[in-house]
């Protein structure tokens, strides 16, 4: 009996491994349809061909399988991906949509027009970001982590280090967050953590935001190092929470972030800004409500 037990295992580990078929294409971009396909673009970027591309032609649920996130730390998703409006669907998944999205200063990765809904253990659309732009982005799926560097759109903006200087390009716009977001530090309703080249236009968080330090409506935590940071034409009516640096626009503000035509109008600890780190900063026509 043993003997034939064994066989059986060891018959079980020759067989070969489901794969997923490709998706149809159009003019060489994806036509994803089902989570089947969904998986089958995630596998294939993380397996390095990062630089493909996709459109969403429904919505898609996640539930009951075992996502990955689009883009690992070794293969970084650079190409575009277009939602077209739909949504993706997750339960209690430890990805959201995009785990490292990485293009470049002459090609940047583009997200747009797609929609995260359920529950999360990480920042929805993407984890890390670097040379990225994300356009009409809404997440509405609950995260509840012990991450720090979780936000609703971008977790962590990352870059690409030139002399010492990490350089990146991400532009965030017209994005929002209509979920509640729980994290350890760095949480924000649209980005968790950025230091270098962050740009907001047009975004909102509706959701309840809550952390240990650096927690924001908006970003959790912004510093000008290299490039330019701001955040304008934006604002906040969920409640942020958190041990320390609480804003409701933004948790913590370094060097010369700005901050314009923006308001606040949920409770939180301070209005704009939980903490100020010197005189560059600059905030106009921005107000609580």
């Amino acid at each position: 009996m043993l003997s034939l037990l064994l066989t059986f295992v060891m018959v079980l580990g020759m067989l070969p491994t489901i794969a997923f078929a490709a998706p149809a294409e159009s003019s060489g971009v994806y036509q994803i349809g089902t989570a089947e396909d969904l998986l089958w673009f995630a596998e294939t970027v993380n397996g390095g061909e990062t630089g493909i591309s996709a459109v969403l032609t429904a919505d898609i649920d996640l539930t009951g399988t075992d996502w990955p996130g689009i883009g690992n730390y070794n293969s970084r998703f650079a190409g575009s991906f277009d939602g077209q409006g739909h949504t993706v669907t997750f339960k209690d998944a430890s990805w959201g949509l995009f785990g490292y999205v990485q293009g470049s200063s002459s090609a940047v990765a583009t997200i747009r027009n797609v929609i995260t809904a359920g529950s999360l253990q990480r920042s929805a659309i993407a984890h890390n970001a670097a040379y990225a732009h994300f356009t009409s982005c809404i997440n509405r799926a609950t995260i509840t982590s012990t991450d720090s560097y979780v936000a609703g759109i971008v977790g962590k903006v990352g870059g690409i280090a030139t002399a010492g200087v990490t350089k990146s390009d991400v532009l965030i716009t017209n994005c929002a967050n209509e979920a509640s977001i729980t994290g350890h530090d760095h949480i924000g309703g649209i980005v968790g953590w950025s230091q270098t080249n962050t740009r907001l236009d047009g975004c909102y968080n509706t959701g309840n935001i809550h952390g240990g330090a650096n927690v924001g409506g908006l970003v959790g935590y912004l510093q000008e190092y290299t490039g330019t940071c701001e955040v304008k034409n934006s604002y906040n009516t969920g409640r942020v929470t958190g041990s320390s640096a609480v804003g409701g626009i933004i948790g913590n503000m370094y060097n010369g972030v700005s901050v314009a035509n923006c308001y606040n109008a949920g409770p939180s600890t301070y209005a704009i800004a939980g903490n100020f780190y010197n005189n560059t900063y600059s905030i106009t026509n921005s107000f609580f409500l």
